[in-house]
């Protein structure tokens, strides 16, 4: 038995640390407490009752940050040091340095950024929330960015330094930080200190370059750039050409205002793909900034390691909580006029938020995208974790120990590739973020111009990036049976010509077909959107003629998990009529939506001409619901009053007005009659099925919203009655072969031809309303993380043709 959750967890709130980020004391961005603060060894909850219990017990420290969240601009702090520390690791991982403690000290910020900001989210508006990430306190009168800079010592590395050498960087709201590796009550360096930077190359070569005696950080021989300004405007320096010093040097003097010294000052030059050295005030701990962050630290990095693991999985829930906002499917408030710039809301529309603009205007969208797709497709496994009690240590310890022992007795949903299945999530939400009227979102365009990296015209300017389809098609077949890659096909097949097109070119084809059948006939009247989804794919895959051609061609030897009786060897186009068929009675007895009905029967429609072999209770089934649905419809010609026994029944009559279902009876005749039309010499258990209703059929003769496709239908059964007559009754294997020999000589071209049936998936224009919360559903039903949970809507698009 271990450490119960709730015991365990309960303790976090009283936490002196904790109590004092959230307190209303300013504390510097170089005080000692962020390394006691962030000096501990917390592996990522992997399941969302860690996630949520541990949000539960954080919920007055949140509720003390709301409080004094903005007058301490502490969050703004810690963002300032994710970032920092961020963009070290990013270039350090770029240029191949060492890493070392890096990984988890910027993983423990983004931990306790996320637990603040997502109960800021939950409580405040968006103006607010901003606020948060924009304070900036101002610095007492004595502190060091007010007064020439002092040098302050490392107290594991700084004191075996020469004086020169030793530096600090500006200390915002407080005096001149302690020593930045002093343990807490100890008084006593700490080498093994998560947060040492001492023993990282790139960091000693910084500090080889600065002199912090007299205020300049040194270039090369010659040139030397003032330390503040370093700081101030976190560029990194560059050493410049012997031929380029003169002007560079006049520049520098410029620039210092004409200071006379030995050494002048060289101008400074930003370098993206290096980041400053130290942390200072002039990092951005603004919302944008931490997006960007994330974003490049998810497009940047790879799970190579644990700790780098557990932080893509932190970027990944962090990004997820920030674009929450958005779950409910509205904005909660509405701005007019402009913001930093950009033109905001406006009209009483509730768009134009400034989350919103920031994510639409991200620095590294295709980057990411490509980064997020590629985890899905690789589904890397979750490494494994050593025992809790060796690897624990520093404040949050008992928080693994406590989510080891619960999850030990879980027995809830086990994620196999964590990193994949935050990452397809997060693309989902990104791709299908709010935007507004005639903007375009980056993410989405991304994912639709994605092309095979085969290809030939790579080059063109309509692609995002190449990537390797095959791998993407085994992975989405491999992982249909998850709602949210059923989407994620829809996206591709609805929105990227040559991903459709390379699913659809497929030989192996049933690999995609077989698990959306198997989700559909698994799925329960509960599942409405799941349902709609899967039925939506299905409707486009039936868009293509090659496609209908094909599924009627493969053979199934077997399907076990259809249960209602034993299919034998069967087509998958014959498998596909009795999922849809089955999809349509479940809907007529449980869920009647109409969307479900129009893109089932819109499907069915468009493989009908290429109906072939279709199987015997296939084509029962197909005229079977023709039969209950024709009971309905005659009764609703007649008006009769129905018995007590039929009050159920009843019920399910009232939900139909007569020309929907006049509609839905003409439409199974028309893929009846087209059938026959193209493929009757292939169809001999359809006749047969037709032969043995025939006096279900007889009224819809004389019907005149029925006469002109009975026509064709009558046809067929006259001439095959009469044939039956003359043979005489039979046993069935005798009337199959009568028909399969009456329909080889059946006349050509006796048959009157109606319009194609030819039926097109069309997304509708406030499909928003449908996909945004779908999406959020998903990601609350997720069995990682824990976000607040809201009602979906319930509409998205359907057929047209």
């Amino acid at each position: 038995m271990g450490i119960t959750a709730s015991t365990t967890f309960d303790s976090l709130s009283s936490n002196a640390l904790l109590v004092r980020l959230v307190g209303r004391e300013t504390i510097g961005l170089n005080d000692s407490f962020w390394t006691d603060l962030l000096a501990f060894t917390f592996s990522a909850p992997l399941r969302s009752e860690d996630s949520k219990a541990l949000t539960e017990a954080t919920l007055p420290l949140c509720q003390k940050l709301v409080e004094n969240g903005v007058a301490s601009g502490n969050l703004y702090t810690l963002v300032q040091l994710f970032v920092w520390r961020c963009e070290l690791l990013c270039h350090a991982v770029q240029t191949g340095q060492n890493t070392e403690d890096l990984p988890l000290l910027t993983y423990n910020s983004l931990l306790l950024i996320r637990q603040l900001t997502q109960h800021l989210i939950l409580v405040c508006a968006e103006d607010k929330l901003e606020s948060y990430f924009n304070a900036t306190a101002p610095s007492p009168p004595n502190s060091p960015a007010a007064r020439p800079l002092k040098t302050v010592a490392d107290s594991s590395s700084a004191a075996s330094l020469p004086p020169d050498q030793r530096l600090t960087s500006p200390v915002r709201g407080a005096e001149a930080a302690p020593p930045a590796h002093a343990t807490s009550g100890s008084g006593s360096s700490s080498a093994s200190s998560p947060s040492s930077l001492a023993s990282m190359p790139f960091v000693n070569q910084a500090r080889q370059m600065m002199s912090a005696e007299s205020g300049y950080a040194v270039v090369d021989d010659d040139i030397t750039v003032p330390l503040a300004k370093v700081f101030a405007e976190g560029a990194v320096v560059r050493p410049t050409a012997p031929a380029q010093r003169k002007d560079k040097l006049a520049a520098g003097a410029a620039m210092a205002g004409g200071a006379s010294r030995q050494r002048r000052p060289a101008k400074l030059t930003h370098c993206d793909s290096a980041p400053s050295m130290l942390p200072s005030d002039r990092t951005d701990g603004s919302l944008e900034s931490l997006l960007d962050t994330l974003c490049s630290a998810i497009s940047t990095l790879q799970a190579g390691s644990d700790t780098l693991h557990d932080l893509l999985l932190e970027c990944m829930q962090t990004f997820l909580v920030l674009l929450s906002t958005q779950q409910d499917g509205k904005r909660r408030r509405v701005r007019t006029g402009t913001d930093g710039g950009h033109a905001v809301g406006g009209g009483g529309q509730n768009m134009g938020f400034a989350l919103d603009h920031l994510v639409m205007n991200c620095n590294c969208c295709k980057e990411c995208v490509r980064a997020l797709l590629t985890h899905f497709v690789k589904q890397p496994p979750a490494p494994e974790k050593p025992e809790a009690a060796s690897l624990l240590s520093g404040l949050w310890s008992m928080v693994f120990t406590a989510a080891q022992s619960s999850s030990s007795s879980s027995t809830s949903t086990v994620v196999t590739s964590p990193l994949a299945h935050l990452a397809l999530h997060l693309l989902l939400v990104l791709t299908n973020y709010f935007q507004q009227k005639g903007q375009k979102n980056p993410f989405h365009f991304s994912l639709a111009c994605i092309a095979d990296d085969r290809d030939r015209d790579l080059d063109r300017g309509d692609v995002s990036f190449p990537f390797h389809l095959d791998g993407l098609y085994n992975t989405l077949c491999s992982q249909l049976t998850e709602p949210s890659a059923a989407l994620l096909l829809y996206i591709f097949l609805h929105n990227n010509p040559r991903v459709s097109g390379y699913i659809l070119s497929r030989t192996d084809i049933e690999n995609l077909v077989l698990p959306l059948l198997q989700m559909l006939y698994a799925a329960d009247e509960s599942q409405q959107h799941h349902i709609l989804m899967l039925l939506i794919n299905i409707l486009i895959l039936t868009q293509d003629e090659q496609f209908n051609r094909a599924v009627h061609e493969i053979e199934l030897k077997s399907v076990p998990w259809y249960k209602e009786r034993g299919l034998g060897t069967i087509s998958l186009g014959s498998l596909m009529v009795l999922v849809l068929l089955r999809i349509i009675q479940l809907n007529m007895a449980k869920i009647r939506d109409k969307f479900l009905h129009n893109n089932c029967l819109a499907a069915l429609a468009n493989m009908s001409a290429s109906f072939r072999d279709l199987n015997a209770f296939a084509a029962q089934r197909l005229l079977g619901l023709f039969e209950a649905l024709s009971k309905k419809h005659q009764k609703l010609l007649r008006r009769e009053p129905y018995s007590v026994k039929d009050t159920a029944e009843t019920s399910d009559d009232q939900s139909w007005d007569l020309p929907a279902l006049e509609e839905v009876l003409r439409t199974i005749l028309e893929i009846v009659n087209a059938a026959l039309t193209s493929m009757l010499v292939h169809n001999q258990h359809l006749i047969y099925a037709l032969l043995h209703r025939q006096r279900v059929l007889a009224p819809y003769s004389t019907l005149p919203a029925f006469s002109d496709i009975m026509s064709n239908i009558d046809m067929v059964l006259t001439y095959f009655s009469s044939r039956l007559e003359d043979t005489g009754s039979g046993s069935v294997e005798d009337v199959l072969a009568m028909i399969s020999k009456g329909a080889r000589q059946w006349p050509a071209d006796c048959l009157a031809r109606f319009p194609e049936l030819r039926y097109q998936y069309v997304e509708e224009e406030h499909s928003v309303e449908f996909f945004i919360p779908y999406i959020w559903s998903l990601v609350q039903a997720s069995p990682i993380i824990h976000l607040k949970r809201d009602a979906i809507s319930s509409s998205s698009g359907s057929a047209t043709s």
